[in-house]
C-alpha cells in the first residue's frame, strides 16, 4: 500500500509543474531543493555544447526563412557573419551574459543607428528563442541598450556635386546608372533590371517592375508592392535615353559584354566613377592614380542620388502622397522623412514667399 503523505504540493519549473511528497515542511523544502537542482542539472547538459553559432544555424532555418523573402533572408544573415558571430559565435549559449551583447554594441558606434538596431534586433530574437526552447533560463540580450551610432549617409547631393557629378556622366559608362537614380529616383537593383520595353517614349514614363536581388543575382518584384510603378520621364532623363533607344541591348544599363549588371558590375562602376570625379574637382593624379587630399566627400554613396531625386520633388511642390508613389514607398513616413530634410533651395524659397508675406502684411 502507497505511503500516504502529510504534505503534497506542487511546483512550477520552467512552466512545468512538479509534485513533491513530505511528511514535514521542512522535508518538502529539502526535496524541492533536490529535485530544483536536478532539473538545472539536466538543463545545464543541454546548454553546455551549445555554442552560439550553432545556434543561429538551426534558429536561421527554423524561424528567419519562413517568415521573410530571400533578399531580407539574405541581408540578415549577412549581417550575422560580419558583426555578431564574430564576437559571440564561438560562446556557449550559457555564458553569454548582458555585458557580452552591450560591449559588442558599444564597439559599433561607428556604424549607423539603424545598423546597431538591426544586431540588437537579431541577437535579442535568436536569444529569445533560445529561451523560448529552455535552452536559456534568460535572454541576455533583453535589456540591453543600443548606443547612439553615426548617423546614416542619407542626404541629397550639393549644386556643386551635381554640376560634376553631371560632367563626368557625360563620358563615364555609369553616366546612365547614375542618370536613372538621379532622375527617376530607381533603386540600384531596379536600374540593373530596366529594359528598353520599360522606357515608354511616346507617353513619358518608365516602367518599374522588377530589381536585382541580391542572393543568387536573380531578377524578382520590386521591394515592395508599392515599388511596382510609373515614373514620369523628365525632360533631361529622356534627352539623355532618346539617343541610346536603338540600342543591340536588351537592358538599358549593360556590363561593357552586353550582358545585364549585377550588384559586382555595380560597385565596379561606382568606384571608376568616384575616381573620375575626383579628377573633375581638381585633385591631382599620379600614373592615373587619384592624389589626397580627395575632393569627393566621403558620404556621397550612390543612395543619394535617388534621396536627392526626392527632394528635387519637394522644391518642385510635388505633394507628399504623390512623391510616396513616385518614389515606391510602401509607407508615406518613410517619404516624409526625407521631405523633412528641407534643401537650400526649398528654404530659400520659404524665406522668399515669408518676406512678401510680410512685405504685403506691412504695406
Amino acid at each position: 500500500m502507497a505511503k500516504k503523505y502529510k504534505i503534497n504540493r506542487k511546483f512550477r519549473f520552467e512552466g512545468k509543474d512538479y509534485w513533491i511528497h513530505a511528511d514535514t515542511e521542512k522535508e518538502f523544502i529539502e526535496k524541492k531543493i533536490r529535485k530544483q537542482i536536478e532539473l538545472e542539472d539536466g538543463r545545464k547538459k543541454i546548454d553546455k555544447n551549445m555554442l552560439f553559432k550553432d545556434w543561429i544555424d538551426e534558429w536561421f532555418v527554423t524561424y528567419v526563412e519562413p517568415t521573410v523573402s530571400v533578399d531580407t533572408a539574405y541581408s540578415y544573415r549577412n549581417v550575422l557573419k560580419n558583426h555578431v558571430l564574430p564576437v559571440l559565435g564561438t560562446m556557449r549559449l550559457s555564458d553569454i551574459r548582458p555585458l557580452h551583447v552591450q560591449n559588442m554594441l558599444n564597439n559599433m558606434t561607428a556604424r549607423s543607428k539603424k545598423m546597431l538596431k538591426r544586431v540588437k534586433q537579431l541577437t535579442d530574437n535568436a536569444l529569445e528563442d533560445a529561451r523560448r526552447n529552455k535552452l536559456l533560463i534568460e535572454n541576455p540580450a533583453k535589456d540591453v541598450v543600443v548606443p547612439k551610432g553615426s548617423e546614416s549617409p542619407r542626404r541629397s547631393i550639393t549644386d556643386y556635386e551635381r554640376k560634376h557629378i553631371l560632367n563626368v556622366c557625360q563620358y563615364h559608362r555609369g553616366g546612365t546608372f547614375i542618370y536613372l537614380m538621379l532622375y527617376a529616383g530607381l533603386r540600384t537593383g531596379e536600374v540593373c533590371c530596366l529594359k528598353w520595353k520599360d522606357v515608354h517614349f511616346d507617353e513619358s514614363y518608365i516602367q518599374v517592375e522588377s530589381t536585382l536581388k541580391r542572393i543568387g543575382k536573380i531578377e524578382g518584384v520590386t521591394k515592395t508592392e508599392a515599388g511596382v510603378r510609373k515614373v514620369p520621364l523628365s525632360k533631361p532623363l529622356r534627352d539623355w535615353l532618346y539617343p541610346l533607344r536603338k540600342s543591340a541591348f536588351e537592358y538599358v544599363v549593360t556590363k561593357t559584354n552586353g550582358k545585364r549588371m549585377d550588384f559586382s558590375a555595380v560597385q565596379s562602376m561606382w568606384r571608376s566613377f568616384k575616381h573620375d570625379l575626383n579628377i573633375d574637382m581638381g585633385c591631382e593624379t599620379y600614373n592615373d592614380k587619384v592624389l589626397p587630399p580627395y575632393r569627393v566627400a566621403s558620404d556621397l554613396v550612390m543612395y543619394c542620388f535617388r534621396h536627392t531625386f526626392c527632394t528635387d520633388l519637394q522644391d518642385a511642390g510635388v505633394p507628399l502622397n504623390v512623391a510616396k508613389e513616385l518614389m515606391g514607398h510602401a509607407d508615406v513616413s518613410v517619404t516624409a522623412k526625407i521631405y523633412t530634410h528641407g534643401t537650400k533651395r526649398s528654404l530659400d524659397a520659404a524665406l522668399n514667399r515669408m518676406n512678401e508675406f510680410h512685405r504685403v502684411y506691412n504695406e
